[in-house]
């Protein structure tokens, strides 16, 4: 899973696309204030990453 964060809607769909489109789960984190401070160094998020597993 990978997370983005922005100000600009257009170029937030263009990262989602692209994540998609490489088979990558994507969230959005909202704008670069609050997105970006969770993904910042010791960030609640910082050097996170979440693996998503088929189980099927």
């Amino acid at each position: 899973m990978a997370f983005y964060a922005g100000d600009d809607a257009d170029a937030k769909a263009a990262v989602a696309g692209l994540l998609d489109a490489f088979g990558i789960a994507a969230l959005d984190l909202g704008g670069l204030r609050e997105g970006g401070r969770l993904m910042q160094l010791d960030g609640a998020l910082s050097a996170k990453h979440l693996l998503l597993q088929d189980v099927g």
